[in-house]
């Protein structure tokens, strides 16, 4: 069978409908089976979604009655009627009041009268080229029933093959009208293809009305579930001409049934697993259904445990639990009852019970639904809570100390036993108990304000006054008090402890006494104390400190002491103290401090640590004496010794100078006398050369006597009878220059260390050496007086070579004039100086094998090199590690 268009078929139903307008209704027949499968299935639409669609089905009939005829109005009059009655019979429509029936009937009226009443249009018959203009409005009407069906018709031949499809299901698939007439179904869900195919194969089969649930894709690829409703469509003679289809979007109602299948499930699940019992029951008290958890409990299903709940009530609990069961089947409210429960094992356990009243219109208690949580832990925990608080109760009347409680305000409502003993009456209350007229009146007002600032910032208390006793005397007592909060930090009481500390009291005025007469003692000693922690922070210092350094004790904190010591010897101060301090060893020191007008006096400052009875050090205290008078004094006697020293030195070079005279006097006389004859006999004519070859016989003579008698002075000098050993050259420059800065004069210029590495030992007298030196550092320092320049002196020992160590002391004063004669002897460039020292200094250093040279240096004094020979035989010393050091003037 070829398929026929829409508008085709449009225009042949209206044709028949146009010659059949004037017809009586014996005449239905010549109704096009496909309008009256619309029509049917349009009333029955708005039967089914009734009664929402009550309204859209009285337009639909005066529609059908208007623009198709009284014949179609009554079709679908009858229709809807018939399939509102099956529903209401069926239970979907079934009226609940008399609104509801009422609604009813007058539906089923109004459709009715407006299928037989409503005035058709008048066709004229006779004239059939006026006929397009009725066409067109009834392919409209159509159209627009179409449109409002909350769904998309579509019919088949009887064979199944699709005929006809309405717009509405071009639009939501997508397909051409071609491709959704196929018959290939392409828009149903691939899983349901099969299903869809044997529903149609027992349709056609039965050739009885039918409906399936598929999946039908739309335009934009998402699946939605329809309904599809099929008709059979039968001539007068009943053979199956067509079948008629309606489908509908059920997609939310399905979402909707799988959400409430699960959690249908979810709540199944939750009873089954609920940790506690869910029971209902009839106001009679028969239980009609109690879950798992309560079957497991009890050992018996809800039949058994119906016949006689009351007795798995302990028996001193089942009055109660009788008086409040029928409270609330009387109509009144169940309030949460902790009762016991027997289980299978014949144990009573305690059990929180809820019960919830199940009412209907008229307020009657129709059923009961209860919860039951095993509280038999939280009763156990509750009865020792009980025992803990008296137990709490017994503990603080026993202290030995005042406590109490207080309201939010602050006002006491409750105290132990101790306190009513202490300061109160047996017979008072928190009313009349009025703990601010038992403090001292002289403090009363402080310490009410006090608390009353605590009471409003809501800051914990502390403090301490005088309360009268019932002993008739005022004691002293330290208060503390603390707000307690709830969870929101709400202050809902406060809690408070009097502790008597009169006899502390007592003990804290007898150590000021004595701490006043110790400090005392303290301030007339006629040195300055001082005190440390452990940690070497002061923690006081005496007066008379205080007085001398100008200063408080909180500048000597942090270090703050930095600026009352010399900055050339802090260093070295504060390292010897800190030592001190970690090793709990005495501290003694030497040192200058400052004064409050900026003078510097040196003095001797000692410390001793003071430690408890385990050896721990607890405190340190240090005394600092005044010794600049003496460290004056000591300068001034260095000074004097060293100008008898010089003045003794001049004394015996002048007795060597006569000594060396002396000796050399008579070879000289003789040598002078020879020469003389010698000159007198070439004078002579003719010359007498025999005496002048003796005299000058004479001469060589006693020229070689007076250089014997130099050797000798020589060998004088030179002390060959001296003691070698293996020396350290650092240690000794280290002692050389500290003889040198002993001179008060030669203190202020600082002198700069730098030695290799791993010197090796030398092989020399370490007196002799000492002595060069100390000459050589005496030199380079006095070299540097009054010149602009900041003096400096730098001593640098390295290995030259494999054999020899050289020390270099260089000075940056004007340099000399000669650096080879400034050996000779008596040849010196100080105005005091002698002459002698470089000369027995060279001598010391080539009796040791080594040598002594000078050079000045390229911008500022001179260099002074002493080269030593390396002991073969020694190792490297120990402590020759390389060494950078400055040793301040």
């Amino acid at each position: 069978m070829a398929l026929i268009s829409t508008p085709e078929l449009r225009r042949r139903s209206a044709g028949i409908h146009v010659q059949g307008m004037s017809m009586s209704f014996n005449k239905w027949n010549r109704i096009p089976m496909g309008e009256a499968a619309l029509i049917v299935t349009g009333g029955g639409l708005a039967a089914w979604y009734g009664p929402q669609l009550d309204p859209l089905a009285i337009v639909y009939v005066m529609l059908l009655a208007r623009f198709r005829g009284r014949a179609q109005s009554l079709i679908g009059a009858f229709t809807f009627s018939l399939l509102v009655l099956a529903s209401a019979l069926a239970g979907s429509r079934l009226p609940h009041s008399h609104t509801d029936l009422l609604q009813l009937v007058a539906v089923i009226s109004g459709i009715w009268l407006c299928a037989i009443f409503a005035v058709p249009n008048k066709a004229d018959t006779t004239s059939p080229l006026k006929l397009e203009k009725p066409i067109q409005t009834r392919d409209s009407v159509w159209d627009a029933v179409l449109t409002v069906l909350p769904g998309w018709v579509w019919w088949a031949r009887a064979d199944g093959t699709p005929e006809y499809t309405s717009p509405a299901s071009l639009e939501y698939t997508g397909l051409t009208e071609e491709e959704a007439l196929s018959g290939a179904c392409p828009c149903v869900h691939p899983d349901d293809r099969q299903r869809r195919a044997d529903h149609w194969k027992k349709l056609m089969e039965t050739k009885m009305p039918g409906e399936i649930e598929t999946r039908i894709r739309r335009a934009d690829g998402d699946y939605r579930w329809f309904i599809s409703r099929s008709y059979p469509i039968r001539d007068a003679g009943g053979k199956l001409e067509r079948w008629v289809s309606i489908n509908w979007d059920i997609d939310e109602r399905k979402r909707a049934e799988q959400q409430i299948r699960d959690q249908l499930t979810q709540l199944n699940l939750m009873e089954e697993r609920f940790p506690g019992f869910l029971w209902k029951a009839l106001p009679d008290g028969r239980v009609t259904h109690i879950n798992r958890y309560c079957e497991d409990y009890l050992g018996m299903t809800a039949q058994e445990a119906a016949a006689d709940w009351g007795r798995l009530i302990h028996p001193d609990d089942r009055d109660e639990v009788t008086r409040r069961w029928t409270i609330v089947t009387s109509g009144g409210q169940w309030h949460e009852h902790v009762h016991r429960l027997i289980g299978k094992d014949g144990q009573y356990r305690w059990f929180q019970s809820r019960i919830t009243a199940i009412k209907d219109e008229s307020g009657g208690v129709v059923a009961l639904h209860g919860l039951m949580m095993d509280a038999d832990n939280m009763v156990s925990a509750e009865r020792s809570v009980r025992q803990e608080e008296n137990q709490l109760r017994r503990l603080v009347d026993s202290m030995p100390a005042m406590i109490w409680r207080a309201d939010p305000s602050g006002r006491i409502d409750r105290w132990n036993r101790t306190m009513i003993e202490t300061i109160g009456k047996h017979w008072e209350t928190s009313e009349t108990f009025d703990l601010m007229s038992k403090i001292d009146p002289v403090q009363t007002a402080e310490v009410e304000a006090r608390w009353a600032k605590s009471v409003r910032l809501g800051i914990p208390y502390e403090d301490t006054y005088r309360i009268l006793g019932n002993d008739g005397r005022y004691h002293w007592h330290l208060v503390r008090a603390q707000p307690f909060r709830d969870d929101g930090g709400n202050i809902i009481g406060w809690y408070g402890v009097h502790t008597d500390i009169d006899a502390l009291k007592q003990a804290e005025s007898a150590l000021q006494v004595r701490e006043h007469e110790l400090l005392h003692i303290i301030d007339t000693v006629p040195s300055m104390l001082w005190a440390a922690s452990p940690t070497g922070e002061a923690t006081h210092i005496s007066r008379r400190l205080s007085e001398y350094s100008g200063w408080s004790l909180e500048k000597f904190l942090n270090l703050g002491w930095e600026k009352f010591h010399h900055p050339d010897e802090f260093e070295a101060t504060a390292r010897d103290f800190f030592r001190s301090i970690q090793t709990g060893e005495s501290f003694d020191s030497v040192h200058r401090l400052r004064r409050w007008d900026g003078e510097y006096r040196w003095h001797h400052v000692m410390g001793e640590p003071l430690r408890d009875p385990g050896g721990k050090i607890i405190q340190w205290y240090g005394l600092s004496i005044d010794i600049d008078d003496r460290k004056k004094a000591e300068d001034h006697l260095r000074e004097t010794r060293a100008k008898l020293n010089r003045a003794s030195r001049i004394a015996m070079v002048a007795e060597l100078s006569a000594s060396i005279a002396h000796e050399l006097n008579q070879p000289l006389t003789s040598i002078f006398a020879n020469a003389q004859a010698s000159k007198r006999w070439l004078a002579s004519r003719p010359p007498n050369l025999e005496e002048v070859a003796a005299s000058i016989e004479r001469v060589v003579r006693d020229a070689r006597s007076a250089d014997q008698t130099m050797q000798n002075i020589r060998a004088l000098f030179k002390r060959e009878s001296f003691e070698r050993k293996e020396t350290s050259v650092p240690e000794t420059i280290s002692e050389a220059v500290r003889l040198v800065q002993e001179d008060a004069n030669k203190r202020s210029v600082p002198v700069q260390c730098s030695f290799e590495k791993d010197l090796p030992l030398v092989f020399v007298d370490p007196i002799l050496i000492q002595e060069v030196f100390i000459n050589l550092i005496s030199n380079a320092i006095e070299a540097m007086e009054n010149i602009p320049r900041e003096p400096k002196v730098t001593i640098r020992a390295a290995i030259s070579d494999d054999e020899e160590m050289a020390i270099e002391v260089i000075d940056n004063g004007p340099g000399v004039d000669d650096p080879e004669k400034i050996f000779d002897a008596f040849v010196t460039t100080k105005e005091k100086g002698m002459g002698i020292g470089l000369a027995v200094s060279r001598s010391i250093a080539e009796a040791h094998e080594g040598q002594l040279s000078a050079a000045n240096n390229p911008d500022f004094g001179s260099t002074f090199t002493l080269k030593l020979p390396i002991s073969k035989s020694a190792n490297a010393s120990p402590a020759s590690p390389r060494i950078n050091y400055e040793l301040p003037g």
